[in-house]
């Protein structure tokens, strides 16, 4: 009666393995009989696009089902205990593991929504700008209209500075987008290691994560200096605060993109390429 209640016997899981490795084994031949058959079959002609699509997708499903023939033979079967409890307890574990992964893939996908919809508002705001200066030169371009030959080159002129100026936005949106993929890439928010290497001195698990979390990536500290350098304020310097990474600041100092204060060194602009 204790053999009908607990785990299967091993004589159980014998028949059961033999019995899922002969079904295995019979699939796995009429796999071979038919692509076999198929290779006895004399091309009929040109397939035509409907056809090759259909035989693509045969080929695929092939594929797919000689592999989950080959992790069937190779994988060791699992036989699951009869008790109710016990295969409770297993199912809940698998559940729990499910629900986790879940929620990584989900933490994941939140990320990239948030990232998304940060480009979404930028790109909305540049729109809003441009519609605005487009308006602003079709007024201007109204009120100056005349028949004068001095007018009409006044036109002409006004149209071709229109079009360099589109033009020279649409040149300087690529090369942000291309900055930013550059910088998102190669030079991300500092990770905990990154951190621990950079002050040459191990922190534990909670300091690091918590100082990877104030610092501020590369390309929000070139934002903030661009920003700063195209505002109309006189003074263009930014002061380093705890959340800008030294390593990040050393880098642009050295590549000649930011320099410091004469007077002050916690202070760095933005090095002026248009002057």
């Amino acid at each position: 009666m204790a053999g009908n209640t607990g785990v299967a016997s091993s004589k159980e899981i014998m028949a059961s393995q033999k019995q899922l490795h002969n079904q295995c084994e019979k699939i796995w031949t009429e796999v071979n009989q038919i692509h076999a058959d198929l290779a006895k079959e004399k091309p009929l002609g040109t397939l035509s696009a409907a056809e090759n699509q259909m035989l693509e997708v045969c080929k695929a499903k092939e594929k797919q089902l000689a592999g989950e023939i080959h992790v069937l033979k190779n994988t060791p079967l699992e036989a699951y205990p009869s008790d109710a409890n016990t295969l409770r307890v297993l199912l809940q574990q698998e559940l729990e593991t499910s629900t986790a992964q879940l929620q990584q893939t989900l933490d994941i996908v939140q990320t990239q929504r948030k990232e998304l919809e940060e480009e979404l508002n930028r790109e909305r705001s540049l729109l809003e700008q441009h519609k605005d200066v487009h308006q602003s030169l079709v007024q201007k371009l109204e009120a100056a209209k005349d028949t004068s030959p001095e007018q009409h080159n006044s036109d002409r002129g006004l149209r071709d500075l229109t079009r360099r100026r589109q033009r020279a936005a649409e040149i300087q949106q690529e090369l942000m987008r291309n900055l930013a993929h550059f910088a998102t890439k190669h030079f991300p928010l500092p990770s905990a290691a990154d951190i621990n290497k950079a002050s040459k001195r191990r922190r534990s698990s909670a300091e690091s994560d918590e100082e990877q979390h104030r610092y501020i990536s590369l390309l929000e500290i070139l934002e903030v200096l661009m920003n700063k350098c195209t505002d109309d304020e006189p003074d263009p310097y930014i002061t380093l605060d705890e959340s800008f990474w030294p390593p990040y600041v050393e880098l642009l100092l050295r590549c000649g993109i930011a320099s410091r204060h004469p007077q002050a060194c916690q202070r760095i602009r933005l090095v002026p390429f248009h002057v």
